[in-house]
């Protein structure tokens, strides 16, 4: 490990472990220490438009459900303790609205949660 001080402080330091490529820490370069800025950029854009969105129903209904839930390529279905039961979550790439969230409880979806994201990296 290589452990690099942080510009203008002697107490702060940035720990590095060797061998596992370049440093961005070892250059004081900002596009180095940021990281390439399209990729950091196309993440952050990609986040705005997305919602990850949790809902547990009967698995009779999962299927109608997934479809309901927009831009959603692979919904991961979990089961849950009472047998006829699943939790649903998804990574929605459009907008989720009152109406798409009042159409799931209609299909038989419970607990919804929406929230939001921070970064996606595809």
């Amino acid at each position: 490990m290589v452990t690099l001080p942080v510009s203008g402080s002697t107490s702060k330091s940035h720990t590095c472990v060797e061998n596992a490529g370049p440093c961005p820490l070892a250059s004081r370069d900002p596009v180095a220490l940021s990281g390439p800025p399209v990729f950091f950029a196309s993440a952050v854009i990609d986040a705005r438009e997305s919602k990850y969105v949790m809902l547990n129903c009967d698995l009779s209904d999962s299927e109608k459900i997934c479809n309901l839930l927009p831009g959603a390529d692979a919904p991961t279905i979990l089961p849950l303790k009472d047998k006829n039961k699943v939790a649903i979550h998804a990574l929605c790439q459009e907008p989720v609205f009152w109406e798409t969230m009042e159409n799931l409880k209609k299909t038989g979806a419970s607990s919804i949660l929406v929230m939001p994201v921070e970064k996606v990296l595809n």
